[in-house]
C-alpha cells in the first residue's frame, strides 16, 4: 500500500512539473505594457463655446507664407488669397490690415472679402495703402478654424496670357500689418505665435475623448487628474465606431485635489473605440495622465543568418529632394533615371518608404540617430546637431570602420550634421564657382579622386549627399535642354519664388510646367552622377562586395496640393521617397511593399552588420533587416513625420491611411484608394480621424519626453554672412 501511495504521489509530482514546464514558458512570454497618453493629445468637446486647440497650438495664428520682408509686409501673389487664423473662443475680435494694389492688378479693380465663405464686403482696390477693419465675432467657427479670403475681381485680362512675366510673376495685392484686435487692444505678437503652456482643463457640460484600438489583450484603464473643488461626479463609458455605448462606471465621486481612477476593461473586438468622460463638474478638472494597460506576448527574436561574412563597405548615396515617382518614369519617351533603374535590377526596391521630415536637416539627423525630429531637436534653420547624441558615424567608427562623407550641400556643414566623420569632402566647391548659374554642379574630379583615395580604407562607411535634384534646378548646360530649355534660367528669382509661395491659387499652367520640367532636368543630371559613382566603384573593384544604398532625404512638390518645393506639408510628393539597397554580391531584384521610414535605418544597419552598441542605447526606429532574408517583415505600426517649427504640420501613417494635422485642421486619406490624396475623408470617419489625431499628437509628446530623458539640448547657431549667402543660393533660407 505504501508503495502504491508513493507511486501516486510521484505521478502527481511528475504531472505537476510537466504542466509547469509546459505553461511556464508561455507565461514568461507575456508582459504588461502601459500605453501613456498625454492629455494634450486628447479630443475635447465643449458645449460652452470654448475651444482648446490640441498640441499646444497658439491662441491666435496666421498661416505661414505671407511674411516676405522686414517691413512686415504680406504679399498676395495670385488672384485669390487666404488668411487662416484660429481663436480659443467666441469673443469680440477685429481683423485689421493695410491693403493696396499690386503691380499686376489693373486700375479700377475690385476685390470681395469673405469670412468662412460668407461675403462681408466688396471694395475698390486703392492705389495707396488703405486700412480695413473686419469684425469677425459673429461668423467665427466654434471649432476655431477660420478663413478670411480676399478674392480679386475683374482679372479677365490675365487669363490665358503667357509672357516672360509668367516666370517671375508679380503680385496682385499687397497686404501688410495684419493684426487681431481684442476690445480695441491689439493682441501682442507673442500671443499670436507662442504656444500655450497651461494644463489641459475640462469644464462643466463638456466631454473628453480618449481613442484606442481594440482586438488586443486590454486589461485596465487608468485616469489621473486634479480637481479644484468637491462634489463633482463623472460618468465613464466607451463607444465603438458603430456608436454602441456601454457604461464602465457611473457617478464617480470626485474629491478636491488628486484623483486616480482604475477601471477594468472588457475584451473588445478589433476596431477603434473611445473612452468618454463627462458629468457634473463643479470645478475644472486638470488632466495629468491617461494610461491603458495591455498584456502582450513577447515575440521571439529570430537570428539573422547573413549572406555575407566579415565587414563589407557601406555606401549610402542621397539625392536631395528626389521623389519616389521619378524612379523608372518615362517622360517624352525618354527614361528619367536609367542608371538607377539598372542598379535596381539587382537590389531590394522598397515601394513604401518615407522620410520622417520633409526637409534636409531634420531628415538627415533622423537617419544618423534613429530618433524622430522632436527628439533630436534639429528642426529649425539654425539648429545644430547635438554633440551628446550617438550618431551612425560614431557607431561605425567604434566598430573599426573608417568614415567619410562626400557632400554637395552647405546645410550639412552649417547645421553641424557631418561632425564625427573621419573625412569630410565638399564635392561642390562653392568657392570655385564664379557664377550662381552653376550651383547644382558637382565636381566629378573631386568625386572620383575621393572614391579612389577611400578605396584603400577597409572597412569603410561612405555617406554621399549630392545636391541635385534639389532647387535651384540649374544643372550644367548639357543637361538644361533634356525635358525643357532652361538655358535662360533666372535662379535668384526662381529660388525666391519657390521659398515664398505657400498657396497656389492661379499660377499659369505654362509656369508650372516650366518649373516641373526644370526639376526633371536636374533629376536626369542626378542620375548621371549616380552612374558616374557606380562606374567608379566598379573600376575600383568595390561595387560587388559593398552594401550600396540609393535614396533621398525628402521629395519635392509641384502644386499637387497648392505647394511648391518641400518642408511645407507631409503629402506623398514630399514624404514618399525611393529606398534601394544592394547587398554584397546580390544578383536578383526584389520589391518590398511593407511600410518603413528613415528612422528605421539606424537599427537596421546595426543588426545587418552585427555592429556592437551599448545595451542602454535609446532609439525609436525598428530594424527591418529581416526583410532582406525572407523572414517575417511587417509594416511599421505608425510612421510619423513633421515639418519644421514654423509650419506646424504633423502626419502619421497607419495601415492604408494617412492622417495630417495642419495647424489643428484634420485631413485623412486612404492611400490605397486615393494615392494622390485628393479626397479628404476626415469628416466621414470621425473615429478613425480622432484615433490617428491622438496617435499623431501623442507621438510629439513622446518625442519631447524622450529628448528630456536623453538630456538632449536644443542648440542654435547664428550663421555668418557667408553661411547665409550659401544657404540662400540653395533655397534653405
Amino acid at each position: 500500500m505504501k508503495n502504491s501511495h508513493r507511486s501516486q504521489i510521484n505521478f502527481f509530482l511528475f504531472f505537476f512539473i510537466s504542466l509547469t514546464l509546459i505553461f511556464l514558458p508561455s507565461c514568461k512570454k507575456e508582459k504588461t505594457v502601459e500605453e501613456k497618453i498625454s492629455p494634450n493629445s486628447l479630443s475635447f468637446v465643449y458645449n460652452t463655446g470654448f475651444f482648446h486647440p490640441p498640441a499646444k497650438l497658439p491662441k491666435y495664428f496666421f498661416q505661414k507664407g505671407w511674411l516676405i520682408g522686414p517691413d512686415n509686409s504680406f504679399l498676395l501673389i495670385h488672384k485669390k488669397g487666404m488668411i487662416r487664423f484660429q481663436v480659443l473662443k467666441k469673443e469680440d475680435l477685429n481683423l485689421k490690415f493695410l491693403i493696396r494694389k499690386g503691380k499686376r492688378l489693373k486700375k479700377n479693380s475690385y476685390i470681395t472679402l469673405l469670412l468662412n465663405n460668407k461675403k462681408i464686403k466688396k471694395i475698390k482696390v486703392p492705389d495707396k495703402f488703405h486700412q480695413l477693419i473686419i469684425p469677425v465675432t459673429k461668423d467665427l467657427e466654434v471649432e476655431g478654424n477660420n478663413y478670411f479670403v480676399v478674392n480679386v475681381l475683374n482679372d479677365k485680362e490675365f487669363q490665358g496670357k503667357e509672357s516672360s512675366e509668367d516666370f517671375t510673376p508679380a503680385c496682385y495685392l499687397v497686404i501688410k500689418n495684419i493684426a487681431i484686435f481684442k476690445k480695441n487692444n491689439i493682441v501682442p505678437k507673442d500671443a499670436i505665435v507662442s504656444t500655450r503652456s497651461q494644463k489641459i482643463r475640462q469644464y462643466k457640460n463638456s466631454k473628453v475623448y480618449f481613442y484606442f484600438s481594440g482586438g488586443e489583450n486590454i486589461r485596465e484603464l487608468y485616469l489621473h487628474f486634479y480637481s479644484a473643488g468637491d462634489y463633482s461626479s463623472l460618468n465613464i463609458y466607451y463607444e465603438s465606431s458603430s456608436h454602441v455605448k456601454k457604461i464602465l462606471k457611473e457617478n464617480v465621486k470626485i474629491k478636491r485635489g488628486k484623483n486616480e481612477i482604475r477601471l477594468k476593461l472588457p475584451k473588445l473586438r478589433k476596431g477603434i473605440y473611445r473612452i468618454i468622460v463627462e458629468g457634473s463638474i463643479k470645478a475644472p478638472l486638470i488632466w495629468n495622465n491617461i494610461k491603458i494597460v495591455r498584456k502582450i506576448k513577447r515575440e521571439k527574436a529570430d537570428d539573422i543568418k547573413h549572406f555575407f561574412k566579415g565587414k563589407p563597405d557601406v555606401y549610402y548615396i542621397v539625392l536631395d529632394a528626389l521623389r519616389f515617382d521619378t524612379i523608372k518614369k518615362r517622360v517624352d519617351k525618354k527614361t528619367l533615371t536609367p542608371a538607377i533603374n539598372r542598379f535596381a535590377e539587382n537590389a531590394f526596391n522598397f515601394q513604401n518608404f518615407y522620410a520622417n521630415a520633409p526637409y534636409t536637416r531634420a531628415s538627415v539627423s533622423t537617419l544618423f540617430t534613429g530618433l524622430l525630429p522632436e527628439t533630436h531637436g534639429v528642426r529649425e534653420k539654425n539648429s545644430q546637431f547635438p554633440d551628446n547624441l550617438l550618431s551612425i558615424q560614431k557607431v561605425f567608427k567604434d566598430n573599426g570602420y573608417y568614415t567619410a562623407t562626400l557632400y554637395g550641400t552647405h546645410v550639412l556643414s552649417a547645421n553641424n550634421l557631418i561632425e564625427g566623420f573621419d573625412e569630410k569632402v565638399n564635392v561642390r566647391e562653392f568657392e570655385e564657382i564664379k557664377s550662381t548659374d552653376n550651383t547644382s554642379w558637382m565636381n566629378k574630379r573631386i568625386l572620383k579622386n575621393s572614391l579612389r583615395r577611400l578605396s584603400g580604407k577597409k572597412p569603410k562607411f561612405v555617406y554621399i549627399h549630392l545636391l541635385p535634384p534639389h532647387e535651384p534646378y540649374n544643372p550644367p548646360m548639357m543637361f538644361r535642354k533634356i525635358f525643357i530649355d532652361t538655358s535662360d534660367y533666372y535662379q535668384k528669382e526662381i529660388v525666391n519664388l519657390i521659398e515664398n509661395i505657400n498657396l497656389y491659387e492661379n499660377i499659369s499652367p505654362r509656369f508650372r510646367k516650366y518649373l516641373y520640367r526644370a526639376y526633371l532636368n536636374n533629376v536626369y543630371y542626378s542620375d548621371f552622377l549616380v552612374q558616374y559613382i557606380l562606374r567608379t566603384l566598379k573600376v575600383l573593384g568595390e561595387y560587388d562586395s559593398s552594401i550600396i544604398i540609393i535614396t533621398a532625404d525628402h521629395g519635392e512638390a509641384f502644386f499637387e496640393h497648392h505647394k511648391v518645393g518641400h518642408n511645407k506639408t507631409n503629402y506623398e510628393e514630399m514624404s514618399h521617397i525611393p529606398f534601394i539597397v544592394k547587398l554584397p554580391y546580390q544578383k536578383k531584384a526584389k520589391k518590398i511593399y511593407v511600410k518603413k521610414s528613415l528612422v528605421d535605418f539606424f537599427p537596421t544597419i546595426i543588426e545587418l552588420l552585427n555592429l556592437k552598441v551599448s545595451k542602454n542605447i535609446m532609439i525609436q526606429g525598428k530594424s527591418f533587416a529581416k526583410c532582406f532574408y525572407n523572414q517575417k517583415c511587417n509594416d511599421d505600426l505608425f510612421i510619423y513625420s513633421r515639418t519644421d517649427s514654423e509650419n506646424l504640420n504633423n502626419s502619421i501613417i497607419w495601415k492604408n491611411y494617412k492622417y495630417i494635422n495642419d495647424f489643428g485642421y484634420d485631413e485623412l486619406y486612404n492611400l490605397k484608394k486615393d494615392p494622390h490624396e485628393r479626397n479628404n475623408i476626415a469628416n466621414e470617419h470621425p473615429f478613425l480621424t480622432g484615433f490617428l489625431r491622438q496617435k499623431c499628437l501623442n507621438q510629439v509628446y513622446k518625442n519631447i519626453s524622450l529628448r528630456k530623458k536623453l538630456k538632449v539640448s536644443i542648440v542654435k547657431k547664428k550663421f555668418s554672412k557667408e553661411d547665409i549667402e550659401k544657404l540662400k543660393s540653395l533655397g534653405y533660407l
